[in-house]
């Protein structure tokens, strides 16, 4: 079995524990929730049999808040900080800050270790959205099927 083929294995059992059918599209990618809010995103790049796996953590503002939480954001970016290897990063078209990291597939060829890497992206998350709903507390909650802005 090749690499390619061992993490697919691997994704589909993990799929099982969460209860999804879960593989990878022909752009190899594939995406699920986790702890019920948490969307992630896995991506698996054939060149190189590497994967990134991402969440989004919230939606900057187009405000004069934008400026103020992007630093907030890189001050939880400190390196070796957050778990699992992930860090912090802003998609600039969208908006979205982003938890995300990079892996050798080979390191992911079990449904164990796909779980350890999808739970650090979800603990970063959680910490940053606690951290931001401290630093910038506001009233406009969003509802469960829009963006979250930090």
């Amino acid at each position: 079995m090749d690499v390619k083929e061992a993490f697919c294995s691997s994704l589909a059992e993990f799929g099982g524990r969460l209860g999804a059918a879960l593989s990878l599209d022909p752009s190899g990618a594939c995406d699920f929730a986790v702890d019920g809010e948490t969307g992630v995103e896995l991506r698996y790049f054939d060149e190189s049999d590497t994967v990134v796996a991402w969440t989004v953590v919230g939606v900057l503002p187009e405000d004069g808040r934008a400026g103020e939480r992007a630093l907030a954001l890189l001050a939880l970016n400190e390196p070796g900080a957050a778990p699992g290897g992930c860090t912090l990063s802003m998609d600039p078209d969208t908006r979205r800050a982003l938890a995300h990291c990079k892996c050798a597939a080979e390191d992911l060829c079990s449904a164990d270790a796909i779980a350890a890497k999808v739970s650090c992206l979800a603990e970063l998350a959680t910490a940053v959205r606690e951290d931001f709903a401290i630093r910038f507390p506001c009233d406009d909650i969003p509802q469960e099927d829009e963006e979250r802005e930090v």
